[in-house]
């Protein structure tokens, strides 16, 4: 928290979020979920953490490219 928030981590929080409470309050939209995958979709906390686990290094892919460019600085 002691970081300022970015847009990888309001996505890696915000997906996650509107994902479990679609769940709660509209659960008719995942009755048509494949059968393997209805474990996942039992509880909104579940939803979630998963959902928060698979994000973050899916989105942190492109932030580790960006870290390695090199820049020039003012002086030379």
């Amino acid at each position: 928290m002691s970081s300022k928030p970015d847009t990888r981590k309001t996505f890696v929080i915000g997906i996650p979020l509107i994902f479990g409470l679609s769940l709660q309050t509209l659960p008719e939209l995942y009755a048509q979920v494949v059968p393997w995958l209805r474990p996942l979709f039992g509880s909104a906390l579940t939803l979630a953490t998963v959902l928060a686990v698979a994000l973050n290094p899916l989105l942190r892919i492109g932030g580790a490219k960006q870290a390695e460019v090199p820049t020039m600085s003012a002086q030379g």
